[in-house]
Order: C-alpha cells, then sequence, then structure tokens
C-alpha cells in the first residue's frame, strides 16, 4: 500500500507523478464540460443536473477532490516536514494540494447555489450569475492549484521541462479558459453582443494580461504566453467545431483573438523578462492592450459584421490600459510566487 501511494504522489525522475497526470485530466474535462455545457443550454433550455456535459465536469471535479485530499492524507500520515508545506496540528497540507482543495470545494458548493438561483430568478443570461462566477472561479483556483502541485515536484536542481512544462502549460491554457469566461460573461453565449465594445475588451485586457504574464513568469520561458493563448483558443475551436458538426444549434463563441497580443508579449518578455527588478509587465500590459484592441475590433466585426463605434471604442481604450497594468502586475507577482514556492 505504502509503495503505492509512494507511485501517486510521488514521481520518478524526470517525470510526472500520477497524481499530476490526474489533475491535468481533471482540469481538461472541466473545461470540455463548460462549454458543452453552455452549448446544452443554448440547444434544449434547462434540464436535470445530470445532464451529459454536467456529468463531464463534475468528473473533473470529483477526481480533483479525490487527488487532494489523498494528498493531504499521505502528507498528514508521513508527517511531511518541508518548509511550504501547511500545518495546523497534526494536519499537513502541501499548498498545490491545498489550493486545489479549495477550488474544488467552491466548485462543488456552487452546484446547489445555481440549482438554487434558478428556481428562486429564472433562467438567467450568461457567465456573471453568482453561481456561474463562484464555479468559475472555483475552477480557476483549482488549475493554479494544479500547476502549483506541478512545481512542488521539483526542486532547485530541476528545471520545468519535458513533461512538467508542457503539463503545466495545458493546465495554464485551461485557467485561462477559465478566466477568459469570467471576463466575456454573456458576451460568450451571444456574440452578436460584441459591437459594444464598452465593457468586455476591457474584462479581457484584465483577465488576458493576468493569466498570460503568470504564464511566462511560471515557466520563465518566451512562447508560454503563445502556447496558452494558441491552447484555450484551439480547445474552444475544437469543441465548438465537434458540437456544430453534432446538431447543436449554438455554441459558446470563441474568446477574444489575443495571440496576436500573446506573441507580442513574448517578445517583450524575450527581451526583458529575465532581468532583475524588470519593468517588462508593464510594457507587456501596454503592448498586449495596443494590440488586441484592433485585432478584436476586427474578429468583432467578423461575428456580427458590424465595426465598433469609434468614440465607445476608445473610452473603452482608455480604460483597458490601466486594466492590463493591474493585470500584468497581478500575473507577474502571483507567477513568480508560485516559481518561488516550488523551488523551496
Amino acid at each position: 500500500m505504502k509503495n503505492q501511494f509512494s507511485r501517486l504522489l510521488k514521481p520518478a525522475a524526470g517525470s510526472l507523478s500520477l497524481a499530476a497526470w490526474g489533475l491535468v485530466a481533471a482540469l481538461t474535462l472541466p473545461a470540455v464540460g463548460l462549454l458543452w455545457d453552455g452549448a446544452w443550454h443554448l440547444t434544449f433550455g434547462r434540464d436535470t443536473f445530470w445532464s451529459p456535459p454536467h456529468v463531464l465536469l463534475y468528473a473533473g471535479v470529483t477526481l480533483s477532490l479525490f487527488i487532494s485530499t489523498t494528498t493531504i492524507a499521505v502528507s498528514t500520515l508521513r508527517q511531511d516536514s518541508r518548509d511550504n508545506v501547511f500545518a495546523l496540528g497534526p494536519w499537513r497540507a502541501p499548498p498545490g494540494a491545498t489550493v486545489v482543495l479549495a477550488g474544488t470545494a467552491t466548485m462543488l458548493a456552487a452546484a446547489p447555489f445555481d440549482n438554487w438561483w434558478h428556481v428562486t430568478f429564472g433562467r438567467d443570461s450568461g457567465l456573471w450569475s453568482p453561481p456561474h462566477l463562484a464555479g468559475l472561479i472555483g475552477g480557476s483556483l483549482t488549475g493554479l492549484g494544479a500547476v502549483m502541485f506541478i512545481h512542488g515536484e521539483s526542486d532547485r536542481r530541476s528545471k520545468l521541462e519535458g513533461a512538467r512544462l508542457w503539463a503545466t502549460l495545458l493546465l495554464l491554457g485551461c485557467f485561462t479558459l477559465g478566466v477568459g469566461a469570467i471576463g466575456l460573461g454573456p458576451y460568450s453565449i451571444r456574440h452578436e453582443q460584441r459591437t459594444d465594445p464598452s465593457l468586455y475588451p476591457i474584462a479581457s485586457c484584465l483577465v488576458g494580461t493576468f493569466a498570460l504574464t503568470l504564464s511566462q513568469r511560471v515557466t520563465g520561458r518566451p512562447g508560454a504566453a503563445t502556447v496558452v493563448a494558441l491552447a484555450q483558443f484551439g480547445l474552444n475551436g475544437v469543441v465548438g467545431a465537434a458540437l456544430t458538426a453534432s446538431g447543436y444549434e449554438r455554441v459558446v463563441s470563441l474568446p477574444p483573438l489575443m495571440i496576436g497580443s500573446a506573441v507580442a508579449a513574448d517578445v517583450v518578455f524575450a527581451r526583458w523578462g529575465h532581468r532583475p527588478a524588470s519593468a517588462w509587465p508593464w510594457v507587456a500590459g501596454l503592448v498586449f492592450a495596443i494590440t488586441f484592441f484592433p485585432i478584436e475590433a476586427v474578429w468583432s466585426r467578423s461575428l456580427t459584421g458590424l465595426m465598433w463605434p469609434l468614440i465607445p471604442a476608445l473610452t473603452a481604450f482608455c480604460l483597458a490600459l490601466p486594466a492590463s497594468l493591474v493585470g500584468a502586475m497581478a500575473g507577474e507577482w502571483l507567477g513568480h510566487t508560485i516559481a518561488a514556492k516550488g523551488e523551496e
């Protein structure tokens, strides 16, 4: 039994543990389930909790719950004494597993909350209802915890590369899809509303720079932002195409087209990202907003057939600049914190 737990939680040299791979699957399943669920409700309306997309989504949540609780239980039995392990009496909780457990608990709590909300207020208009936001925040926390979990399996002599690197990038892609859904809200379903640039482009700049700057700092590699942007955009597109081909009347539309901004941010990171006390997050934030707005305006026109009104677009751009700076600084701080914790 002890050897089985060791194999579950402790990877062989140069590989990932089964628990880490399980968390990759546990984050991918809800990401697909979220996209499927949006199309399901748009096509069939609201039905039983046990709809196929809900089953897929909560299968991932259950797997996250199992892995996080098992990790904490085994760490407690072993009385893990590492400096970065959270201790509460006899309990020993590795930080990654703790954040995964907190995120999973939030998602589980959001399910009955969502049911009560619909019974009380009826059908809502998108992803900005309180229970939906709670579920998305819980999923985002779970993704961050999974990234921390992988970093906890490395040490100062072990650079994030190979399986660890690609698993981390995939997790960050799922995380970016989740925070992108928070930023888009109802615009992810009703893309004809993207003729109004007064809100969602600002929110997209905030969460977009946060997610991509976080990805760059966590991995420490130029190109990470581009891979993560492609991963979340590609996952959305593949699932959407499969659902359309399966006869769904309407699917969640693709997220804001931030791939060009990610490439520009990676160029900035390659030039200044490794310098101590560098201002690169500020530059990356500005570059993101400057490149994002014209690209998204063209993308919006391709979805709606209409261009953004000039004055509202310019006003939104002025507000998006500080939002991008805040997102970039927050991503830099959190990414540095996660990377540093993995080296303790």
